[in-house]
């Protein structure tokens, strides 16, 4: 079951995970966010899955301190992984990546 995804003013979904990152990782969590912003923005101009899933992999190769778990866009309803991106088909894009100890998770819509 969906719901809203609260954000703090900085973009970090809000999850009593945050509470246990350290101040240096909470300065630099945002960048998840900002990692599925580009993603969505990728999608839209018309960018392939496997080239947007090579430019995640290499945007958290740059950030030695996050260790990505997975990355993954997927049909929204049934949250099965898509190799193509089709604007009449629900979509969203799925994140979980370990800061230090803390596992972080989130996921934006691409596609309604």
């Amino acid at each position: 079951v969906g719901c809203p995804i609260i954000r703090e003013k900085d973009g970090l979904a809000m999850s009593s995970r945050n509470l246990r990152l350290t101040a240096e990782h909470k300065k630099v969590a945002p960048f998840i966010y900002s990692v599925l912003n580009s993603v969505r923005q990728q999608a839209l101009d018309g960018k392939s899955v496997e080239n947007i899933k090579t430019d995640v992999i290499q945007k958290f190769q740059s950030q030695p301190e996050f260790r990505l778990e997975y990355f993954e866009i997927a049909d929204a309803a049934y949250l099965q992984p898509l190799t193509g991106l089709t604007p009449s088909v629900a979509t969203r894009a799925f994140i979980a990546a370990w800061l230090g100890e803390i596992r972080l998770i989130d996921n934006i819509e691409i596609y309604s």
